[in-house]
C-alpha cells in the first residue's frame, strides 16, 4: 500500500510501535482503521469550531448572506461589462 500524507505515516509509526510484530494483519488493519475514522472526526470537529468561531468574529449571521449576495452581485456585473457607478458615501446606484 502507498502511504501518501503525514498523517499515514503517522499512523504506521504509530501501528508498529504499539503492536511491533504482536498483531495479525486483521487486527493492525482494524486499529488503522480506528485511527484514521478518529483523524477523519477531529477534522470535522475542527471545521465546527472554526466556523463557530467565525460567527462569533461576525455577529450575525445575516451579515454572512449580505455579503455573498454582494459577491455574486460584483461577478454579475463583472461578467455583463457594466460596474455600478459608486456615488457619495460609497452607496452603489
Amino acid at each position: 500500500m502507498k502511504i501518501t500524507s503525514s498523517t499515514d505515516l503517522f499512523i504506521e509509526d504509530l501501528l508498529n510501535a504499539t503492536y511491533a510484530s504482536t498483531a495479525d494483519a486483521r487486527q493492525k488493519t482494524v486499529f488503522k482503521e480506528a485511527l484514521r475514522g478518529l483523524v477523519r472526526l477531529s477534522k470535522v470537529e475542527q471545521m465546527h469550531e472554526m466556523r463557530v468561531s467565525l460567527e462569533k468574529l461576525i455577529g450575525d449571521p445575516s451579515l454572512i448572506a449580505m455579503c455573498q449576495r454582494t459577491k455574486s452581485r460584483q461577478r454579475n456585473h463583472a461578467t455583463s461589462g457594466r460596474w455600478p457607478q459608486q456615488m457619495e458615501f460609497n452607496q452603489f446606484d
